[in-house]
């Protein structure tokens, strides 16, 4: 005979339970409505606009009819191709998307990070970066990608973590290190050149002994 314990559920009641409904899968919310449900507030009252984290799959907003907005943040989204034009944008976060195509016309920009997306090269973009962040991204592997990266970015401060030295103080140590370089070498030359000729004339002296 079968004990059913205290707690045990009822074998009826669970004949006639029923697997609740799938929630619906939600529907991909314009921009526009993504904007309004984050922002609450008119676009022309913010410094900071958020919209990360809400797989956005594209970014049509035109950033030059809100002169207020400097810092935009599109990380964790869904993006593949960026436009933006901002001459006021001085912060930008793109990481984690599927960005392979980047046009920037922000002359402002001091501040972008591209961790983990699809960029082989940055074309277009205005000197005046301090920091940018490209781990991740295909354009690292390249050979002499820090030095490329400094020869366009003069300003740079930081470069994917980590603080730089400024573009001027880095090549002067390096034209300083290649002086001393050549000086060494001048002077291990004219050392082995001596020692050869000691070599020579103690060689004559034991000749001229015998």
């Amino acid at each position: 005979m079968l004990n059913v314990g205290v707690n045990a559920p009822n074998p009826r009641m669970l004949a006639n339970h029923k697997k609740a409904p799938l929630k619906p899968i939600p529907k991909e919310e314009a921009l526009e409505a993504v904007i309004s449900r984050r922002s609450f507030i008119n676009l022309h009252d913010i410094s900071h606009l958020r919209l990360d984290r809400e797989n956005i799959k594209v970014f049509n907003l035109d950033l030059e009819k809100y002169n207020n907005i400097t810092h935009l943040y599109l990380q964790q989204n869904l993006l593949k191709d960026i436009v933006l034009s901002s001459q006021n944008l001085s912060f930008l976060s793109l990481s984690n998307n599927a960005i392979s195509n980047l046009k920037l016309n922000t002359p402002a920009l001091l501040v972008l990070d591209l961790e983990n997306n699809l960029i082989t090269q940055l074309d277009d973009l205005f000197q005046n970066l301090e920091f940018l962040n490209l781990k991740g991204n295909p354009v690292t592997n390249k050979i002499g990608y820090r030095s490329e990266m400094l020869n366009k970015f003069r300003n740079l401060k930081e470069l994917d973590g980590i603080q730089l030295p400024s573009y001027e103080k880095s090549i002067k140590e390096e034209d300083v290190q290649q002086e001393t370089r050549a000086v060494n070498y001048k002077e291990r030359v004219q050392q082995i050149l001596k020692r050869s000729r000691d070599r020579q004339s103690e060689t004559r002296a034991k000749r001229e002994l015998i």
